[in-house]
């Protein structure tokens, strides 16, 4: 009978004992990843717990009362799975209280409180980030958010070039944050944005400046160039930046290989030609834009033997026509003059045209 009775106080011992352990159990909420902001854009998890540990049961409700609200909403039935996940945090909808209940637990836990922190805000950045921005340089767009949050799921870059109202498409949805532009170009200026998933941010603008502006000048000797001259040309570049390092020559559109040096020296004729030069260096701007052309060209020079004969004999051609000409002008007047006054004694003008025809011809093959 005694023993009996030990039994039946064993077990009432072991059901209370159980009963109290029961009871000591709760369900605790836990967020992932623990962070002290959360912003809009972010994804989260709840996930559903004990203190202390113990074997899960397999089944699990979540809730949720929002901010300013008085009803409870339920975000799941029971499900096996001891976490809930909000993929994309929103600011006011999901600022609020959350708790689970765990199947078998009849503790309710404390409840967690979410925060939404300020609106994200997309933002566009350049990188490498400069005050100016030359043709041929290399840029990079970022599409980020301030502050930072998680990379979002798609992409989408915009352009609004110069003078123009709409926007251009500068890519698809893309997967990743940056649009690369490899090299570049005036027409590169215009004001650019991006979309990161259904958030569109702010526009950046791009303006592209100019390239220092080479002239080619002439050094020695002065214009006008005859054949034979050697010409000295020069290419100066706005004073700006005085740190070229190599020159690129152009004669008739066509690169000069062997010339990289400020002035070249030109041979005339064989070198005539139309002349442009650009530059280069290591800094930025790393080139300058291609100078105007410059004619090079030479006149016909009388310094050779030959050409001061052939200027000779014709000076002698000439001094021999003019000198039959005033003979001619002389006789013809002289005939005339002779003609009047001899008109009395009865000879015609056909004898003193003949006359003078016989004289002319003497004179012609005297000439001649």
């Amino acid at each position: 009978m005694e023993l009996n009775i030990l039994h039946l106080l064993l077990l009432l011992t072991s059901v209370v004992h159980s009963a109290l352990s029961q009871g000591e159990i709760k369900t605790v909420l836990r967020l992932e990843p623990s962070r002290t902001q959360i912003f809009p854009g972010d994804s989260v998890t709840l996930i559903c717990d004990t203190e202390p540990k113990s074997e899960p049961t397999g089944r699990y409700k979540f809730y949720m009362k929002p901010e300013h609200q008085d009803h409870e909403q339920h975000l799941t039935f029971w499900i096996k799975e001891n976490n809930y996940n909000i993929t994309s945090v929103k600011k006011k909808s999901d600022s609020g209280s959350y708790w689970c209940e765990r199947y078998g637990i009849d503790t309710e836990g404390d409840r967690l409180h979410v925060i939404v922190s300020g609106e994200i805000k997309t933002v566009l950045r350049l990188e490498p980030s400069r005050t100016q921005i030359f043709p041929g340089d290399s840029v990079t767009l970022i599409c980020d958010t301030e502050p930072k949050t998680q990379p979002a799921v798609w992409y989408k870059f915009y352009k609004k070039p110069e003078h123009q109202d709409q926007d251009q498409d500068l890519t698809d949805w893309i997967t990743w944050n940056n649009y690369n532009i490899s090299s570049v170009k005036k027409s590169d200026s215009a004001s650019y944005r991006c979309r990161r998933d259904n958030i569109v941010g702010d526009r950046l603008y791009l303006i592209v400046s100019e390239l220092p502006e080479p002239t080619v000048t002439v050094v020695s000797p002065q214009r006008p160039f005859y054949s034979g001259d050697t010409v000295t040309l020069s290419c100066d570049i706005t004073p700006q930046y005085t740190d070229w390092e190599l020159y690129l020559w152009n004669r008739d559109r066509t690169c000069i290989t062997n010339k990289t040096s400020r002035t070249i020296s030109i041979s005339l004729p064989d070198e005539a030609g139309q002349y442009s030069c650009s530059g280069r260096r290591a800094g930025r701007p790393k080139m300058s834009s291609t100078s105007s052309s410059f004619t090079v060209s030479s006149q016909v020079t009388i310094n050779s033997w030959s050409w001061r004969l052939r200027l000779a004999s014709s000076l002698a051609v000439v001094s021999v026509y003019l000198l039959l000409t005033v003979v001619l002008i002389v006789k013809v007047r002289g005939t005339i003059c002779a003609c009047e006054s001899d008109k009395a004694s009865g000879q015609s003008i056909e004898d003193y045209e003949a006359q003078a025809d016989v004289t002319d011809r003497r004179y012609l093959n005297v000439a001649v």
